[in-house]
């Protein structure tokens, strides 16, 4: 990968990428431009020249000018290096040429990448006829693992790649079939039965039967998504396409949290894949299959037997690159479009392209650690950085996608309160660990709180961990910040916040506090009334924000930019596109 990194380098600075013209180049002058050893630069040029990348005639003598010509383009290095890299590191090259000023100093190079790259373009091992999207995101997938998932990006690929029992319908606020096409309840509310539709298919090829559901939720007691079966004691196969779920206590909205992307149907034993490799390269039954997946690259293919209608296109490829999101300008664009740019602050319409946003998509908000004696003593210190933090000045200060200042989790309202002036006087000298996950929005978040609370007295250390970590390191912390994420259905996603295994809330929370959520969890799946056990989870949430251990901070916004040619775009309620919904308008989608 280095020497192709090298070429465009070399290919760039000298001959200003027009390829098949001679220059006159020492090996002083190449070692200077590629900051390696003249030893090296004979190295490196004999490799480009056994791949018929350039010719060259050496010049005579030390010191003596060789005539390089330069036999392949940008766009030709670019579909060599995905032929030929099974990683295809994009954002490395593009790291690269930024850290050796290419991208500043020769924009049409970066153009050259963003067209080959991204939007309707046909890939290598594409038969005639099939359509495929590039799109690329700027963070890699943790898991897709449907269990182990909390963050919008994750969540979002699950529902393309796995299937639940039943769906909500946020219109209707009912819930409605989907491989699950009839389900009842018996007099005691502790039996629930589901009737499975026949001849749904994983993406191997294997049905779905019984046992593939039974395995879903066994092994979910063994996740931190295990408080969906806290009250599950065994389920009972009634031939192989009707299952029954026994509880130990009447289960009243049992088909609302089958709805979570959490109780999506896995195959029975993984399809023999190991807990890594389904984590990785999982086996569902939804719209899209995974064709392969990396740290720089998902691929998804159409599941063509999918029992739901077929997507429309055929291949979907994710590429991941976080350092290319500071230099998408569609204005500098000027061929082909980029069709989707699911994460975008720009607001340009220009040449055909649309922006598209929702709102009120997740919640950020800080969340005190109530297992530390010190924290959990000093009341006076919780509520001074709740009176002194400003809302709505922080997200005027730091911009997208920070949407409106909130108050509490379950109503995405406007924050009303009043602007205090600091009427707590507090001095606390230690210094306080603040810890976030490695995202670009945290990073900001967590600099402007410190820089808030140094004016007050309160001195911050920041820590920045990466996902993988987070929930285990966050223990050592302080003050964690942290997110809540929207689901279709509100009260499993308040289920989720107060009791997952991988919520900072749950974790946090002080032995007191932990027995109470558990306590109100028993009484929420007893309880008839949907609105009533809204009320008893706001009035959790309301204990714990009056006393400062839980802080919400804003609701969060996504905009996406497209293409018009780019059609059936809508952002569900995480704010991303449903895949299995585009399609491209006829003159751009067919031959």
């Amino acid at each position: 990968m280095q020497l192709l990194y090298y070429y465009i380098h070399l290919f760039v600075q000298c001959s200003n990428s027009n390829a098949n013209k001679p220059i006159k180049l020492t090996r002083n002058e190449i070692s200077n431009i590629l900051q390696c050893t003249e030893r090296n630069v004979i190295h490196i040029l004999n490799r480009m020249e056994e791949k018929e990348w350039i010719t060259r005639v050496r010049g005579k003598g030390r010191g003596n000018p060789t005539v390089i010509t330069f036999t392949k383009s940008i766009t030709d290095m670019l579909t060599y290096m995905e032929a030929s890299s099974r990683d295809t590191d994009f954002n490395g090259l593009i790291t690269y040429l930024e850290r050796h000023d290419i991208l500043r100093n020769h924009q049409h190079v970066l153009d050259t990448i963003l067209k080959e790259l991204f939007g309707m373009r046909k890939d290598i091992t594409q038969q005639e006829g099939e359509e495929c999207l590039h799109i690329p995101y700027f963070r890699s997938f943790h898991s897709l693992d449907p269990s182990q998932v909390e963050r919008q990006t994750e969540i979002h690929m699950v529902q393309q790649l796995f299937d639940t029992l039943v769906t909500f319908n946020k219109d209707t606020d009912k819930v409605e079939p989907s491989i699950a096409y009839y389900w009842e309840r018996d007099e005691s509310g502790k039996v629930w039965t589901f009737y499975l539709r026949k001849g749904i298919p994983f993406h191997n090829g294997k049905m779905l039967d019984a046992e593939d559901v039974k395995f879903t939720f066994e092994r979910l007691k063994d996740t931190p998504a295990k408080w969906i079966v806290a009250y599950l004691e065994k389920m009972n196969s009634i031939g192989s396409h009707a299952i029954q779920f026994h509880f130990a206590i009447p289960i009243v909205n049992w088909p609302f949290m089958l709805c979570s992307p959490k109780a999506s149907i896995v195959p029975m034993g993984f399809a023999e894949q190991t807990v890594e490799e389904f984590s990785r390269e999982p086996i569902g039954t939804g719209p899209y299959k995974v064709k392969s997946h990396n740290t720089n690259l998902l691929s998804l293919s159409v599941h063509q037997s999918y029992f739901k209608e077929r997507a429309h296109i055929d291949e979907i490829f994710i590429h991941v690159m976080p350092s290319v999101e500071k230099f998408m300008n569609i204005k500098e664009i000027e061929e082909e479009p980029l069709f989707y740019i699911p994460f975008t602050w720009n607001t340009n319409t220009d040449r055909g392209y649309k922006n598209v946003e929702r709102g009120h998509l997740s919640i950020k908000y800080l969340m005190w650690n109530m297992r530390k004696d010190k924290i959990r003593s000093n009341h006076l210190l919780r509520e001074k950085l709740g009176v002194l933090l400003n809302k709505k000045r922080m997200i005027e200060a730091l911009g997208y996608p920070r949407y409106e200042p909130v108050r509490v989790f379950h109503q995405n309202r406007p924050n009303n309160d009043k602007l205090y002036n600091m009427s707590l006087d507090i001095d606390y000298m230690d210094t306080l660990i603040l810890m976030t996950y490695n995202l670009k929005p945290n990073e900001e978040d967590i600099k402007w709180i410190k820089s808030e609370c140094n004016k007050q007295g309160i001195h911050l250390e920041l820590r920045v961990v990466p996902y993988s970590n987070f929930y285990e390191e966050a223990k050592e912390a302080d003050i964690v910040l942290s997110e809540y994420v929207a689901e279709d259905v509100e009260e499993v996603a308040l289920l989720n916040l107060f009791h997952s295994e991988m919520s900072i809330l749950h974790n946090l929370l002080d032995r007191e506090n932990s027995r109470i959520t558990q306590g109100i969890y028993k009484e929420l799946v007893q309880e008839v009334s949907s609105n009533r056990r809204i009320q008893i989870m706001n009035q959790l949430e309301n204990k714990l924000i009056e006393n400062h251990i839980v802080m919400p901070l804003y609701s969060t916004y996504q905009k996406a930019l497209y293409h018009e040619n780019l059609m059936g775009i809508s952002l569900s309620i995480i704010g991303l596109v449903p895949f299995k919904d585009l399609f491209f308008r006829k003159e751009y989608g067919s031959n």
